[in-house]
């Protein structure tokens, strides 16, 4: 090779190690932000002011998480209650937050207005059974339910007529179908499979299309005898799986296990992964003498508690504010905090409200008492109304708003940041 060739290969080499940073750089949310910058690698955004590449609604260059929508100190009372005589598993907010959806004992499927509160549509999903589980599609043209029959089925939320027909998701004897959740671009529902009792068979998590009601794949990290509940990141590259003793991180195109965490020793009931991606909170089951709720954050590297909630009961289900910044935890029926609702903020894990059914008794009866407890909770979009889905002597659905004002004078109840407080919050003056 002559001296020429040699100095224009050289060049060449030097040209592309120096593009190779930003070629080869990893970008795993599509969002511009090299993951390794990105603040919020697992959702895709444009905040640039306080973080990099985290979702930021108003487009003021500030992350949610920091200019978000949440109340301070929000005070939630009772709005209205959905007195029934069965069981309410689930419940969920439309994207629009003009209905919720939800899935009960008696095998319906019903759609709620969320401001009048009249059912607007039913259907008879699985008659002399139970629906277990529902979820709203993010593109808001689809709800899934899963049944207590080894099935699941995928409606249109327009009219609730079903899209594939029941659709099988029957992996082996005493199975269970614990949750149902879409993915962020509503192309998959998740189905997480458990056992009916304490035998039977494994149990597995299905990915089923939306497009043709076929399974994708099926996970089974470890070899876990039991799923209860799942979450997808929020660009749906990845999912969390609620197992037994552990939960796990895996990739929804490969199905490997990208991390296994078995910090919590039972069940894990119900997951949530927050809207911005660095957050994982989950519902811990009885562990003998009590049970938690833990919050997970993502350092960069891995998935790190960073705190915990001891409580007299286990919490059966969780969900975050729409801006990350606060987290829900809906609690089963025993002791101080049975059928209780708690807020947490999602950074340090300091309580801001907490909310009741009834107490009969204060829970405090053992196994004989007439508590309830919260199967399911949801936000709504502008994250000033929550309801929740009652079971075990408590049925029924429980619609709360923010009451950060109850006499209506002008003059806020809690402190929201101003450092003025109502005097005599019931009495307008």
């Amino acid at each position: 090779m002559s001296r020429r060739a040699q100095g224009f290969l050289l060049i060449f080499l030097m040209s592309v190690m120096a593009l190779a940073p930003g070629a080869l750089g990893a970008d795993s949310d599509g969002d511009g932000v090299d993951d390794s910058v990105d603040d919020c690698p697992w959702a895709a955004g444009t905040s640039t002011v306080d973080r990099d590449g985290c979702p930021d609604r108003d487009g003021d260059g500030t992350s949610d998480i920091n200019d978000g929508w949440s109340i301070n100190n929000p005070n939630f009372q009772n709005e209205f209650t959905l007195n029934a005589n069965s069981d309410y598993h689930d419940v969920e907010y439309s994207p629009s937050g003009e209905f919720i959806v939800t899935g009960s004992e008696d095998g319906f499927v019903r759609l709620w207005n969320a401001t009048t509160h009249i059912n607007t549509r039913s259907a008879n999903a699985n008659p002399g059974g139970e629906v277990t589980s529902v979820d709203f599609s993010p593109d808001g043209q689809y709800v899934a339910a899963g049944l207590d029959d080894d099935t699941m089925d995928i409606y249109y939320s327009n009219n609730l007529t079903s899209v594939h027909g029941a659709i099988s998701v029957d992996v082996g004897s005493g199975d269970y179908v614990n949750d149902v959740e879409f993915s962020p671009d509503s192309s998959l529902v998740a189905v997480s499979i458990g056992r009916s009792g304490n035998g039977g068979t494994n149990g597995q998590v299905f990915l089923i299309q939306t497009s043709d009601g076929q399974n994708l794949h099926s996970l089974n990290p470890s070899n876990e005898d039991r799923f209860y509940d799942a979450a997808f990141s929020p660009d749906g590259e990845h999912i969390a799986l609620a197992g037994n003793g552990d939960f796990f991180v895996v990739n929804v195109t490969s199905t490997a296990t990208v991390w296994s965490i078995s910090d919590p020793s039972a069940s894990v009931n119900a997951i949530a992964w927050s809207p911005d991606g660095n957050y994982i909170s989950m519902c811990g089951g009885w562990e003998g003498q009590s049970a938690s709720f833990d919050m997970y954050e993502f350092n960069g590297a891995s998935w790190t508690r960073i705190w915990q909630k001891t409580t007299t009961t286990s919490c059966a289900s969780t969900a975050f504010s729409h801006d990350s910044s606060q987290v829900a935890a809906g609690m089963y029926w025993y002791q101080g905090d049975g059928n209780t609702a708690r807020i947490y903020n999602s950074d340090t894990g300091v309580q801001i409200d907490a909310f009741s059914g009834p107490r009969p008794g204060g829970c405090t009866s053992g196994n004989n008492n007439n508590c309830g407890q919260i199967e399911g909770l949801t936000w709504s979009p502008d994250n000033t109304h929550i309801v929740t889905a009652h079971g075990r002597n408590d049925e029924g659905v429980y619609f709360w708003f923010a009451d950060i004002d109850e006499d209506n004078d002008g003059y806020n109840s809690t402190d929201q940041g101003d450092g003025i407080i109502d005097a005599f919050p019931s009495e307008p003056s």
